[in-house]
């Protein structure tokens, strides 16, 4: 009867997907105090329309980072944003290994002083962001 052991090692598509994890989940995890900066900026208009304006040509445009729903009401505000990163990891024959993963947020908080700006796990909607179909999703936490 044989033995098989486990290694503890990583392989290097899991280190690839571990820190492509990370990078996404750390960006996601820091757009509160984005949108809290720009909620409670004198610059921040008072109109739902203009502000939902104002916060899109604020937040970062890449492939990487792709808003892909907003609304607001009241001055209360709620974007979806899809964030994508990637990670490398060690290959065979000294090569390596780029995993994509992406994390899919819904982002609330209220024009004023105390925006209180809070993240949250949402759905991914491929049809509404452009590049990004195909990649994997991963929970916020």
């Amino acid at each position: 009867m044989g033995v098989l052991f486990s290694g503890g090692c990583a392989t290097g598509t899991e280190q690839a997907r571990d820190e492509a994890t990370g990078l996404a989940r750390s960006r996601a995890k820091a757009l509160p105090d984005k949108v809290n900066g720009m909620l409670s900026a004198p610059a921040a208009p008072s109109g739902d329309v203009e502000l939902l304006a104002y916060l899109e040509s604020e937040l970062p445009t890449s492939p990487d980072f792709a808003l892909f729903g907003k609304e607001s009401d009241g001055g209360r505000v709620r974007l979806r944003v899809a964030i994508a990163a990637q990670g490398v990891g060690s290959g065979v024959a000294g090569g390596q290994v780029f995993e994509r993963v992406r994390v899919c947020v819904e982002v609330t908080g209220t024009r004023g002083v105390n925006p209180r700006a809070e993240v949250h796990d949402t759905a991914c909607d491929d049809q509404a962001i452009p590049g990004q179909g195909g990649i994997p999703t991963v929970p916020l936490d």
